[in-house]
């Protein structure tokens, strides 16, 4: 019965014709259901369940219809995500990511002239990680602009706190294109304005092309604040030469993937030197990424690179490289658990995408200098995290529902 009642409602959709100003529009529907109570205790469940089906609904070529089925291999996909979740959380409340440093030289000097701000957690032993993995997790359940949050208030207090630094750091796109989310990060740099000139924002091309009305008022936003932006990945998206002039970046950081091993591939010399050549056009600098050989960095040097980042000049690292306002070297500064007053704040449960780079070395063991600290985010404890054969996705749902409803209210 269940899949005769889902036929009738694909069917009413294929016959039905949506009459708009612009023509008439044709709609498909996919549709994921859940048999009850035989496969979930609690309406959480069912709805997390329910979900699960309709994502494999939608892979389908056209309209379909699927029914929630116990898979150990979704199972395993749940334990894992569960895992990720609450390290996620634990990380959010115990201040456990970081930052680390990956130094941006100038092609023709070889002087550093930045560093990109990469996330970095400890894990449960201590250890400094990548923190890459947890970011498709944290898009799914809605607490990338969480993380987004801390990246922005710990890049804000590192440039605070060490008056020669110049930093850029990546906004996931679920950020950068919501207009409640990216007025926080606006209101993090409107308080600290005398930081700004020393700050680059970046978005990946995909994301900005994607929505490109919401990323030229991300782009004007930030540039009005004295921010510098940049495009990350340039080559991988489909920028047309009328975008690029719309967009009104500073910086278009060439894709890694077509600035590795140029010296074996005539097909990405010949693309990333027009990359280079049409970025000159417009008057916008580039920084070419995963330059790993000096064969590949004086390529990139004759063609007009303006900027070379890469393990050739130095592996992101949480050693920190410049001296802080009373001369000492320390650690970055952490995010505190502190929300300042009168800022409201709406949170989702629904990419910061971070680069992939080597785990860093540790941090030398020397006091840090007090900094002065942009505005944070309170966080509640986050829920105990219990192996089991199936993960209790309601409960972990209920707990992530928890920290978007404290964060709310220590915001008001």
């Amino acid at each position: 019965e269940l899949g005769h009642a889902a036929e009738r409602f694909l069917q009413v959709a294929r016959d039905s014709v949506i009459e708009t100003e612009h023509g008439p529009v044709w709609a498909m529907l996919s549709i994921g259901a859940i048999i009850l109570p035989g496969h979930a205790a609690d309406a959480n469940t069912a709805m997390a369940r329910a979900e699960e089906a309709l994502t494999e609904a939608k892979r389908m070529p056209s309209d379909g219809f699927v029914v929630y089925k116990p898979s150990q291999k979704l199972i395993s996909e749940r334990s894992i995500n569960a895992r990720a979740a609450h390290e996620i959380v634990a990380c959010l409340k115990e201040d456990r990511f970081k930052l680390a440093f990956q130094p941006i030289v100038e092609a023709a000097s070889k002087n550093v002239v930045m560093h990109e701000a990469l996330l970095r957690m400890a894990d449960a032993r201590g250890d400094m990680i990548a923190a890459a993995h947890l970011i498709p997790i944290a898009e799914k359940l809605g607490l990338v602009r969480l993380i987004d949050r801390t990246v922005a208030q710990l890049t804000v207090s590192t440039l605070l706190a060490y008056p020669t630094a110049n930093l850029t750091f990546n906004v996931s796109g679920i950020t950068a294109t919501d207009p409640r989310w990216f007025s926080q990060l606006t209101e993090i740099l409107k308080a600290h304005r005398e930081v700004t000139p020393r700050l680059t924002v970046e978005i990946t091309e995909t994301v900005a092309l994607g929505d490109l009305d919401e990323t030229v008022r991300f782009t004007r936003t930030l540039r009005d604040l004295g921010c510098r932006v940049a495009i990350d990945d340039f080559g991988a998206g489909y920028t047309s030469f009328r975008n690029l002039k719309a967009l009104n970046v500073d910086i278009l950081k060439l894709d890694g993937s077509f600035c590795a091993n140029l010296t074996e591939n005539p097909d990405n010399q010949y693309f990333v030197r027009s990359l280079i050549d049409m970025a000159r056009q417009f008057e916008i600098t580039t920084v070419a990424e995963w330059v790993e050989t000096p064969e590949d960095a004086e390529f990139l040097r004759q063609w007009g690179a303006d900027y070379l980042q890469g393990n050739l000049f130095g592996k992101a690292s949480l050693d920190i490289p410049w001296p802080a306002e009373d001369g000492t070297i320390a650690e970055a500064p952490v995010a505190e658990s502190k929300p300042p007053p009168g800022e409201a704040e709406a949170i989702e449960v629904e990419k910061i995408e971070t680069k992939d780079a080597e785990p860093a070395s540790a941090a030398p063991d020397v006091p840090p200098s007090p900094p002065r600290e942009a505005p944070k985010a309170r966080m509640p404890e986050p829920p105990p995290y219990v192996e089991d054969d199936e993960p209790d996705m309601s409960r972990l749902r209920l707990a992530i529902d928890a920290l978007n409803a404290q964060f709310r209210q220590g915001r008001n």
